[in-house]
C-alpha cells in the first residue's frame, strides 16, 4: 500500500491456510498488488529497497524496488 508518501508492505503467506483476498474499502490505501499463495519475502538493501515475494518452488511472483533517501 502506499498512503501520504509511505509504503507499506503487509505480507502473510506462511502460514497454515490460506484466505481469499478480499476488496478493500474506500477509506483505505489502493491494494497495489495480491495474492493468494504461500510464500516469503526477501528483502535486498542497496541504493534502493527491494522486496521480492517468492513461492514455495522459489520463483518471485512479485517484486518492487523502493528509493531510500
Amino acid at each position: 500500500f502506499e498512503s501520504e508518501g509511505v509504503t507499506y508492505v503487509v505480507t502473510g503467506g506462511g502460514g497454515q491456510s490460506l484466505y481469499e483476498l478480499e476488496e478493500c474499502s474506500s477509506d483505505h490505501p489502493e491494494r497495489l498488488a495480491g495474492s493468494a499463495l504461500h510464500h516469503f519475502v526477501v528483502l535486498d538493501q542497496g541504493l534502493e529497497l527491494t522486496i521480492r515475494a517468492v513461492d514455495v518452488d522459489g520463483a518471485t511472483f512479485d517484486e518492487v524496488s523502493i528509493p531510500i533517501p
